[in-house]
C-alpha cells in the first residue's frame, strides 16, 4: 500500500482522486459542504497519514520493532 504524505498528493491517479473527493463528500455531508477540492484533499490527505503512522506504532508494538512490511519483507 502507498504511503499518502502531504508532498505526495499529486502523484496520485487523478480518476482515484476524483471517485476518493465525490465518496469523502457524501460521507462528511455538511462538513465538506464549504471545503474546497484541494481542502478536501489536504485533510485527507492528512488523515491517511495519521492512519498509517499509527497503525505503523501498533505494528511495531506487537511485532518486536518492526512494522508487518519488514516483518514480512
Amino acid at each position: 500500500m502507498k504511503r499518502l504524505e502531504p508532498n505526495n498528493i499529486m502523484d496520485n491517479d487523478p480518476t482515484n482522486n476524483t471517485v476518493s473527493l465525490k465518496e469523502a463528500r457524501k460521507i462528511l455531508g455538511k462538513t465538506a459542504k464549504n471545503m474546497s477540492d484541494i481542502q478536501l484533499q489536504d485533510e485527507m490527505v492528512k488523515i491517511g497519514f495519521l492512519v498509517e503512522s499509527w497503525l505503523d506504532e501498533y505494528e511495531r508494538t506487537i511485532l518486536k520493532g518492526k512494522t508487518l512490511n519488514e516483518f514480512l519483507g
